[in-house]
């Protein structure tokens, strides 16, 4: 009798959960899906040209921002060591040392 009763139990949490899985989980996805469908799709429209050269300017500005990116950590370290250095009626100054 433990067994018929589990049984249906677990009959009954697979329903429910699919239900929710069904009209929840996937109605939420496919409801962010269509927005940004609907927010993207006039930029992407706009963006294809059809001319080479725009294709080119967009791979040269992400190729921009991914060493950019890339190099950020490095370039902020050396900006605040650079700007330890002290600055002195538009010169620097280094200790003792004029540049």
């Amino acid at each position: 009798m433990g067994r018929e009763w589990s049984a249906q139990l677990t009959k009954l949490a697979s329903r429910i959960t699919g239900v929710v899985d069904q009209y929840f989980v996937d109605g939420l996805v496919n409801a962010v899906a269509a927005f940004v469908v609907r927010l993207m799709s006039p930029l992407f429209r706009a963006a294809q040209t059809g001319l080479a050269q725009n294709y080119a300017l967009v791979m040269v500005f992400g190729l921009v921002a991914a060493v950019a990116l890339f190099f950020a950590p490095t370039i902020l370290k050396r900006s605040r060591a650079f700007s330890r250095l002290g600055f002195d009626d538009d010169q620097f100054v280094v200790s003792s040392w004029r540049i």
